[in-house]
């Protein structure tokens, strides 16, 4: 088999096997899976666009409003104040990162693949399972995502995952986040932190920062 396909295209099958064979990464997406149905009613924001937008430090809130006609979420100002705030006029800068989440808790990103187990790790005197993911974030255009994503190892559980983005001008060319899970009273894995950081470039070259708590999780109607 492996002379007919080429060493190379071998090599990637034996890949692709062993990584659907890995009973604790399959776990963790099932354990994600189970969230699918789940939409984030809120998003609190606090930024720091280093003095771009004449905001600089700042935050606000977005919440759920309604479904489009696709039954996609439409997320806008929690109030009138908000909408007024003038931090929140760099709400589409935050690439929707924190949308997706809120909107897809029971997936990373979409395609993940080339997954990789790396070594355990041990974090806040907890072993983890470490893995290597690269994938795809869809916005306006797909951006390629390579992160890394820390698992329990008993039960499957997302912990972390931390990651870069690459991103089109006038943003990037590279964007770090981070995604923090934790377990809700009903024993539900979800997204309730997002970090994301870039330059915004322009005449200067300004650094931006995004914090995202997600929370009020209920089913779509």
């Amino acid at each position: 088999m492996c002379r007919a396909l080429g060493a190379a295209a071998c090599l990637l099958a034996i890949h692709t096997a062993a990584l659907a064979d890995d009973p604790l990464w399959a776990r963790s997406q099932a354990l994600l899976l189970k969230n699918k149905g789940l939409v984030a009613q809120n998003i609190a924001t606090k930024l720091d666009t280093g003095g771009f937008l004449s905001t600089g430090e700042g935050g606000y809130e977005t919440v759920l409003q309604r479904f489009d006609i696709t039954g996609r979420p439409v997320r806008g100002a929690k109030d009138e104040a908000t909408e007024n705030n003038p931090d929140y006029k760099a709400s589409k800068l935050d690439m929707a990162l924190a949308n997706h989440f809120a909107n897809n808790p029971e997936h990373l990103f979409e395609n993940a693949s080339g997954v990789t187990r790396l070594a355990d790790q041990q974090v806040n005197g907890e072993t983890l399972a470490v893995f290597d993911v690269r994938a795809e974030h869809v916005l306006k255009r797909t951006l390629p995502v390579a992160m890394r994503v820390w698992v329990k190892p008993d039960s499957g559980a997302p912990v972390k995952a931390d990651g870069m983005m690459e991103v089109p001008a006038p943003f990037g060319p590279r964007a770090p986040f981070k995604v923090r899970y934790t377990t809700d009273s009903a024993g539900r894995t979800l997204p309730a932190q997002v970090w994301l950081e870039y330059d915004y470039l322009t005449t200067t070259r300004n650094h931006i920062k995004f914090d995202h708590t997600l929370s009020n999780w209920k089913p779509r109607p």
